[in-house]
């Protein structure tokens, strides 16, 4: 055991308490379970609290579990994701209603199809309005009287 010198007693040493622990070393099963975690999307720190130290008998550290399941952690969520995607390829590119469900979603997920319209909004003055546009917007003709009215009303300089 290593030892220390004592508070105020020179050429005396004491030995410590504690020397430290062994460092925590992951099972199969707590890997596969932090990988499973990571892939469902919980937080590192609610992860943590159900990691048990055999030595402390306490929840691990962020710090412990990014050093002892480095690659769970990455991992986990890659093979959730592909999990998730092979279902629902097969769903899609299956019978029955959920196809129906599945295709629509994918082609507006990966194929960039959507659902909404574009619609282009003009806005124009009388003013600025061509003869024909202005016939069009009122629904007459040419030569009606309300067209006439509203060509009187516009000002000078804008024909």
């Amino acid at each position: 055991m290593a030892e220390a010198k004592t508070g105020g007693i020179p050429g005396k040493k004491r030995k410590r308490a504690h020397a430290g622990q062994p460092a925590f070393k992951p099972t199969a099963a707590l890997r596969e379970q932090v990988e499973t975690l990571a892939g469902l999307g919980i937080k590192m720190d609610d992860i943590c609290l159900l990691i048990i130290n055999p030595y402390t008998k306490k929840p691990i550290t962020d710090k412990t579990l990014s050093a002892a399941f480095k690659d769970e952690l990455r991992s986990g969520w890659v093979n959730a994701n592909a999990k998730v995607v092979k279902s629902l390829f097969e769903k899609a590119t299956g019978d029955g209603p959920a196809s129906v469900t599945a295709c629509i979603w994918w082609t507006k997920a990966r194929m960039g199809w959507s659902e909404l319209q574009k619609h282009e909004v003009v806005t124009k003055t009388v003013e600025t309005m061509t003869e024909a546009e202005l016939v069009e917007f009122l629904g007459g003709e040419p030569d009606s009287e309300e067209l006439r009215d509203l060509a009187s009303q516009t000002p000078v300089g804008h024909a």
